[in-house]
């Protein structure tokens, strides 16, 4: 059962997450104001583990699409193979 606060906090909660970008979680009213539209920039960084991961899946989903199987469920587990640099150096 809620009570009266956590209701409050509930809504509350809702207020705030609706003036949020649901992308990059930034408020709407600066993101979205006209006066910033060139005042964002962004640069791509690739995550080798991620990216190994979605390499494997997709070779999984073309395993399974080829022999008309279907793999649901599946866990992907990275490791490492050798030293980790520290600090991405």
């Amino acid at each position: 059962m809620w009570t009266d606060e956590d209701h409050d906090m509930a809504l509350a909660h809702e207020e705030i997450l609706a003036s949020e970008c649901g992308g990059c979680g930034s408020p709407l009213a600066e993101t979205t104001d006209p006066a910033n539209q060139r005042a964002y920039t962004a640069e791509s960084i690739v995550c080798f583990k991620c990216e190994a991961r979605e390499r494997a899946q997709d070779i999984e989903r073309e395993e399974a699409r080829e022999s008309g199987h279907r793999s649901f469920g599946v866990k992907w587990y990275v490791t490492t193979s050798g030293l980790i640099a520290p600090g991405g150096r």
